[in-house]
């Protein structure tokens, strides 16, 4: 398969993800990034069905998962976006085959009406790595800590201000 754009920092490949996966090396890839189709019966341009029986729509996810669990480095990161219903049995099947290291909730708030349904308060997104420890590691900047009485930037005890963000 030929990517549409490459660059030095990696290629962009336009199909199906289980043939465009299939043609990568095994233990290639640093990161595995996936957002699919959250099966709510959406329609979509390429046509894809996303109105599929749960154990149709969870079987597919594990088979590009296994393929996105195959290309990974040792130390490699998988992220995975989706709704916490899909994540669930999801993070399980990953869980019990990659190392779980965080699930980060992203509160999203829409004012959509989902009928018969309360709408999710937020999205998901799995962190997980293949091995005991991720090969890169980048911990989110912290906010100086401040006096709650003053305002005032409370003194640096940890010799770590040189990696705090006043905008966090």
């Amino acid at each position: 398969m030929i990517p549409i754009l490459e660059t030095g920092l990696g290629k962009l490949y336009q199909g199906d993800c289980l043939e465009v996966m299939r043609g990568v090396e095994e233990a290639s890839v640093d990161l595995a990034f996936a957002d699919p189709p959250f099966n709510l019966g959406k329609k979509y341009t390429s046509n894809i069905d996303d109105d599929r029986a749960s154990h149709e729509y969870l079987d597919w996810c594990r088979a590009w998962l296994d393929e996105m669990m195959r290309v990974l480095k040792p130390g490699g990161a998988l992220f995975l976006w989706n709704l916490p219903k899909w994540n669930l049995p999801l993070g399980a099947y990953l869980n019990d085959r990659l190392t779980f290291r965080h699930w980060i909730s992203v509160d999203i708030k829409y004012s959509l009406p989902i009928q018969k349904r309360l709408y999710p308060s937020h999205y998901a997104l799995l962190y997980f790595i293949k091995g005991d420890k991720p090969t890169v590691f980048h911990p989110d900047r912290q906010p100086v800590p401040c006096c709650r009485h003053c305002g005032g930037e409370l003194r640096d005890y940890g010799g770590y201000k040189d990696k705090m963000n006043p905008m966090g």
